[in-house]
């Protein structure tokens, strides 16, 4: 028995040792190593688990190949069963009785089974859970991704609301802006009226004071008039005997009175009739008159009903009728003071149809010396042809000549050197004889090189010709900022029914047009128009108003009334208040308050036209915006935009003005801005060219492929013998006395009559007033600033010198910036050549830097720009950095201050190309005979359906037509510089157009 016990007993500790060794082993290293126990403890188990270690290796070994994922889990487990099978062998070990052991192990063993039951049903329950959770993962997963597309949906909503939101504070601000302009206006013109009712107020109180102290005077009476009748009550009897005889002498009475108040009430409807016609401001007054005699009705009721209630006394009847008595003579005074001023009316209207007349009469006068320049003017045009038929013959003579002469020797051409040039100064002498020409007057002009025009690009040989022979073979179409090339091509005005009706022409006759013509031309500010109204309805009064408005800008009318008829009357609106902002009637809101429009002008300054336009819609010129300034002496279109004028009347101006049209009209919300344009087209025809075809060509691809040195053009400079550099010089160092001396002295060179007559007046005097009277045109500089000195005297010239516009004041000064550009940049050139260079600038987004020689490689010629002095600009690092210090201390000027005293003359400076190449190159040599023949066909030529000209095969001439585009601010008579290779000054072209007509 004891021996089974005891083999039962050694079996269980064998189990027991194979437990331990299988779930221990991995514990008992990771024990070591956490808790750091130490050696002694451990070394007995160490010693058993060595033993075992090749069964448990199998185990494990066969475990692994049975599954996995199972092994993973025990391994887990043995690592938490680990301490407590140590633990377990610890109190095994303090036991002595292997029957103890073994009921240990037995309650050991029961309380895992139940533990292991316990976390069976809890691994179920943890499961169940588990699936649950994954569930709610997978739904709050979906949910997340909804939220996600939400909320992409809800960026998007809201950049559009933000965009939404910078749209409507645009427009918010914009409409603030008019409220505000409305609200002023709204606030003058309220404050004006209360002025005029405050007035008529203090007039009425005065009027009701004298009321008011009658009637105190009337109850004094009153009082008096009681006493008496309390008094003579013992007389009634008699009185009431006598009573009929009374009653029949104040009805007659009254009758007398109500005569006089009836002529006196169509006195007064007359004279407020005449009051209503003289001004749409007394409209109020009369309302008010009205209302005071209603008021004035009133009380005399009042005034009858208290004379009813004292008729029973004979001495208030002796008074009231003497009162009656007294007002007939003060209105036959009144009667009297009226007739006299109708007389002085009519007087004043006999000596302005007098004026009319004796205007109509210099009118024919003028018309008459029109027609006999014009007589002279083919007269001279004969005379031109013949002298070019002179010409031609002439110039083959010179070309034989010149043949023989190459085949002289050199001794021979000495010879006949001097006899040449006696030849020449007898020609020069004989035209000086008859009058100095144009030419010779020009003579004093500018050359390229007096502004630093000095290089060339191209290689080509260059050849001879003449630009701006006429004005329209030299043509400027302006290029949208939309990148289209504006033509008038329509001449319609939009259809507005805010508009009057577009037959308003058909009320007035031809008769009255021409009258109306007349007075619209018409300096006189006093003369009138009247237009009898024959059918008097209110309909053909607004009618006749909106005609004569519309179709004639700057005439006012008004309605009189002239012995039972009615007239309106047309004049001329007077003083600076037809000149000041546009006219205040309802403008529509629906509508742009611009009235965007092409114009169309053929031999005008861009400014000149400005006025012009201005004059005839009696506005002022800066309500008038363009997008750049374009040539005189060409054909040019471009774009404007005129302030809250109709494009009705604009498109009346084409009836009014010569070389000038309007069209392509709409209404905008905005003005036009000057640098909106993307360049210009150019159409140029230079005639008489003297190149060959080869060289023609070689010219034009070496334009379109290389492009031309991008200088300042002579028109910047001016065309008389004073420069406007040297005035911009003169402001930037302050000598303002120079700056007068420079516009208004007198200068050799072609200039206008007036102008030469009005300089010599102030050279002589020094009186703004004296030279401005010599002064028929006041618009120009000059007159501006002669204006502004004789308004802020002389010593206070910088205000005077204010008055001219900005724009041009401005010029000056870009003058002399352009100045300094041109000789700095041929200077460059002339240095480095036309490669890049270290030190050079170029433009990096909007800013520029040097280049370094590493970076060199990188860029080209047409890369390279060059500063204009400024504040706000750097200078290259080379030599011509040191060029500009040079230039600008000769003239006094400091380059690190360019801010002036005066903040419109400070210079912020800016960059510029060298070299520009031009696109949408073409170009033609077309022959022509006929010299007055135009060679372009413009756009109001094709409007009214002319063909364009047709160029003959072979003709006595031969010409160079030539179409390019410019970006802003490139002047084309620089590429046809680069094209001819000769001076394209006035001066030079001149020269050779006298030399071509001979």
């Amino acid at each position: 028995m004891e021996t089974s016990i005891c083999d039962i007993s050694e079996e269980l500790n064998r189990q027991l040792e194979d437990i331990i060794n299988t779930y221990g082993s991995g514990a008992s290293s990771e024990q070591e190593s956490a808790n750091k126990e130490p050696e002694d403890e451990n070394k007995g188990e160490s010693d058993d688990t060595n033993g075992e270690q090749p069964v448990t290796s199998e185990a494990s070994a066969a475990k692994e190949a049975s599954a996995g994922k199972e092994q993973k889990l025990e391994k887990k487990i043995i690592k938490g069963l680990g301490k407590e099978a140590t633990l377990l062998m610890q109190s095994l070990n303090k036991l002595n009785t292997p029957e103890e052991k073994l009921e240990v192990l037995f309650k050991k063993y029961a309380e895992l089974l139940e533990e292991h039951r316990s976390e069976q049903k809890q691994l179920k329950v943890l499961q169940k859970k588990q699936t649950l959770i994954m569930k709610e993962k997978d739904h709050l997963q979906s949910e997340h991704s909804r939220a996600i597309l939400a909320r992409s949906k809800l960026e998007s909503l809201c950049r559009e609301l933000q965009r939404h939101n910078k749209t409507l504070k645009e427009k918010t601000l914009q409409r603030s802006r008019e409220d505000e302009e409305k609200r002023k206006e709204i606030t003058t013109h309220f404050q004006n009226t209360l002025i005029d009712i405050q007035s008529q107020i203090e007039q009425h109180s005065d009027r009701n004071n004298k009321l008011c102290q009658e009637n105190s005077d009337l109850a004094e009476k009153l009082k008096g008039i009681l006493d008496q009748y309390e008094q003579r009550e013992e007389h009634l009897n008699k009185i009431f005997k006598h009573r009929d005889l009374q009653q029949q002498l104040v009805d007659a009475k009254l009758e007398q009175a109500n005569v006089m108040l009836k002529e006196a009430e169509d006195c007064h409807q007359r004279e407020k009739e005449y009051l209503l016609t003289q001004a749409a401001e007394w409209k109020l007054q009369s309302k008010i008159l009205k209302e005071q005699d209603t008021l004035m009705q009133k009380q005399l009721t009042l005034y009858t009903e208290k004379f009813e209630e004292f008729q029973g006394t004979m001495t208030k009847s002796n008074e009231v009728f003497a009162n009656f008595k007294q007002e007939m003579d003060r209105m036959s005074k009144k009667m009297k003071t009226l007739e006299k001023e109708t007389t002085v009316w009519r007087t004043r209207f006999e000596s302005c149809n007098k004026a009319l007349l004796d205007v109509i009469e210099e009118k024919v006068v003028q018309d008459k010396e029109f027609e006999c320049f014009q007589l002279k003017i083919q007269r001279l045009e004969k005379l031109c042809r013949a002298l070019q038929d002179e010409r031609t013959v002439l110039y083959k003579k010179i070309s034989e000549i010149r043949g023989t002469r190459e085949e002289k020797k050199e001794e021979e051409e000495e010879e006949e050197m001097p006899v040449e040039e006696e030849s020449e100064g007898e020609e020069l002498a004989g035209q000086g004889q008859g009058g100095e020409s144009f030419a010779d007057m020009m003579k004093h002009g500018l050359t390229e090189k007096d502004v630093g025009i000095l290089k060339f690009v191209s290689k080509h040989e260059g050849f001879s010709g003449i630009l701006k022979e006429r004005y329209s073979d030299f043509v400027v179409h302006e290029i949208s900022k939309e990148g289209t090339i504006l033509h008038l091509d329509d001449l319609s005005v939009p259809v507005d029914s805010e508009d009057p009706p577009l037959d308003v022409s058909e009320v007035l006759t031809e008769e009255q047009k021409k009258q109306l013509e007349d007075l619209q031309h018409f300096k006189n500010k006093e003369g009138t128009v009247s237009l009898e109204v024959l059918e008097d309805t209110k309909e053909k009064r607004t009618l006749l108003h909106q005609a004569v408005k519309s179709l004639f800008p700057g005439l006012e009318t008004k309605t009189e009334e002239r012995e039972g008829r009615r007239f309106i009357v047309a004049y001329h609106a007077a003083g600076k208040k037809a000149l000041a902002a546009p006219r205040k009637h309802s403008w529509p809101k629906s509508r742009g308050n611009f009235c965007h429009c092409t114009l169309y002008k053929e031999n005008k300054d861009t400014m000149e036209a400005i006025n012009v336009l201005s004059k005839f819609l009696r506005i002022k010129p800066n309500l008038i915006s363009y997008m750049g300034t374009k040539d005189k002496r060409a054909i040019t279109v471009q774009r404007i935009a005129v302030q809250k004028i109709t494009a009705q009347r604009l498109s009346h101006l084409n009836t009014c003005l010569m070389n000038f049209k309007l069209g392509n009209f709409s209404y905008q919300k905005h003005p036009l801005k000057l640098g909106e344009l993307q360049g210009n087209h150019f159409t140029v025809v230079i005639r008489n060219i003297s190149g060959s075809n080869e060289q023609v060509e070689q010219a034009m691809i070496s334009l379109r492929e290389t492009g031309f040195i991008n200088y300042y053009g002579m028109q910047r400079f001016g065309t008389t013998a004073v420069p406007t550099y040297q005035v911009g010089r003169a402001i930037l160092q302050g000598n303002w006395k120079e700056v007068i001396d420079l516009i208004l002295k007198p200068r050799p060179g072609a200039e206008k009559g007036y102008l030469v007559q009005c300089r010599e007046e102030w050279a002589r005097s020094q009186d703004p007033e004296a030279a401005l009277r010599k002064l028929p045109v006041k618009r120009c500089v000059e007159g501006q600033l002669l204006r502004g000195l004789s308004s802020y005297g002389k010593n206070n010239i910088i205000a005077a010198f204010g008055i001219i516009p900005r724009n041009n004041r401005l010029m000056y000064i870009h003058s002399y910036q352009s100045y300094m550009w041109n000789n700095l940049v041929s200077r460059r050139i002339e240095e480095f050549g036309l490669k890049a260079v270290p030190g050079d600038l170029v433009l990096r987004g909007a800013t520029a830097e040097p280049l370094s020689k590493s970076e060199v490689a990188d860029y080209s010629i047409h890369d390279v720009v060059m500063p204009l002095p400024g504040f706000d600009v750097i200078y290259p690092t080379h030599t011509i950095g040191d060029g500009y210090k040079e230039m600008m201390e000769a003239d006094g000027l400091d380059i690190n201050n360019m801010r002036h005293k005066i903040r419109d003359y400070s210079l912020s400076g800016a960059y510029r190309k060298i070299i520009t190449r031009p696109q949408e190159v073409s170009w033609e040599v077309i022959s022509y005979d006929d010299l007055k023949i135009p060679l372009v066909h413009t756009d109001v030529e094709k409007l009214e359906g002319k063909l364009p000209p047709v160029y003959p095969k072979e003709g006595q001439y031969r010409a160079l037509r030539m179409e390019f585009s410019l970006p802003p601010s490139c002047y084309a008579t620089m590429a046809i510089r680069e094209v001819l290779k000769m001076d394209t000054s006035i001066k030079n072209q001149t020269q050779l157009n006298t030399v071509w007509l001979r």
